[in-house]
């Protein structure tokens, strides 16, 4: 029987969950996850320590998304798109201030649509009854998580967002959604950071992984 409690009591609960991994279930240790971490006393720093790889982003304002240009993401090293994404913002007439910028992926049949018709609403999958993920315009912010997921024919749509408007959430908490280990309300409440909060805690040292840090984000 997991005493769940002894995680949300400790004085470390990132650490006390990181050294449980191997003595209990996946299962288990995703339930523990979720409790600590829905109980609502870990700081930004530490939920960002659990957030389970990749990380997503999305703008709960799919008006507000701004559009600079396409970007080619299939077998392009990772440094090369930070670096195309660096010429793409230079180049444009778009202001990054304050804005979050990311790149949406998709297949590159659908690359005209959007170009020209802006973003459709996310499809029911993808917000599993959370208000806020629902409509949302979702896109990735480190350069590492670019590769995931890639669709057929994958194409990347560099964005802008307002920083205000985004928030930054993980596969793993979304999977604790789906899962039943977490209600919506706890989801939003305590598995889903605003940007802003999110990008300082990144400046001030935190880390989700090795692979997701200021140094990774867009």
């Amino acid at each position: 029987m997991v005493d769940y409690d002894k995680f949300i009591n400790s004085d470390d609960p990132v650490q006390e969950l990181e050294q449980s991994r191997g003595d209990i279930t996946y299962s288990e240790w995703k339930r523990a996850v979720a409790r600590t971490v829905s109980d609502g006393g870990l700081s930004a720093e530490d939920k960002i320590e659990l957030f389970g790889h990749p990380i997503e982003a999305f703008c709960t304002d799919k008006d507000s998304v701004e559009i600079v240009d396409t970007i080619a993401i299939d077998g392009v090293p990772e440094e090369e798109i930070r670096k195309t994404v660096d010429y793409l913002l230079e180049k444009s007439d778009k202001d990054p201030f304050n804005k979050a910028i990311g790149i949406h992926t998709t297949e590159e049949g659908n690359v005209d649509e959007i170009l020209n018709g802006g973003f459709n609403p996310s499809a029911d999958k993808y917000s599993a009854g959370s208000n806020l993920r629902d409509g949302s315009t979702f896109f990735w912010i480190h350069s590492t998580d670019i590769g995931e997921m890639l669709r057929d024919n994958p194409m990347g749509i560099l964005i802008l967002a307002p920083q205000e408007n985004v928030k930054v959430s993980s596969y793993l908490n979304f999977d604790l959604l789906t899962g039943g280990y977490i209600t919506v309300d706890e989801y939003e409440q305590h598995h889903v950071l605003d940007y802003i909060d999110y990008a300082e805690a990144l400046y001030e040292g935190a880390r989700a992984s090795k692979a997701h840090g200021i140094d990774t984000l867009l």
